[in-house]
């Protein structure tokens, strides 16, 4: 089960950050460019996806199974990050702050116009 729900979440965070690309590049962006975008949205879009779980577990935490399809699918992948034995609010907001944190180290934030961590740390 653990190895599907990594395999997951790693095709759902290739095809976010292939369609950001493509999207980035589609509207003029340089390649360089399109490539540090892309993967800032894309991982901030996942972090979003996240913590709104995280707000829905939070406020309904007797939701069925059945409710939420896709966005179950999504964000179940994500889930396995956080320990087992913690409630599924906490597990995903854990999950978005952990989602978020890698965005700040490896892209940086575009739009705050703060590099991404790992410049600083090697430079």
């Amino acid at each position: 089960m653990t190895a599907k729900l990594v395999t997951r979440a790693i095709l759902i965070t290739a095809i976010a950050y292939m369609a950001a690309i493509a999207a980035f590049m589609l509207l003029g962006a340089t390649r360089d460019v399109a490539l540090f975008l892309g993967g800032s949205t894309a991982l901030m879009a996942l972090s979003l996806l996240m913590v709104t779980r995280g707000v829905l577990e939070a406020v309904n935490p007797q939701r069925g199974e059945s409710e939420g399809g896709i966005f179950r699918f999504c964000s179940d992948a994500f889930m396995i990050l956080t320990p087992g034995d913690l409630g599924p609010a906490a597990k995903a907001s854990i999950s978005a702050a952990i989602l978020y944190f890698t965005k700040m180290v490896v892209f940086g934030d575009a739009m705050l116009g703060l590099p991404p961590i790992w410049f600083s740390l090697t430079g």
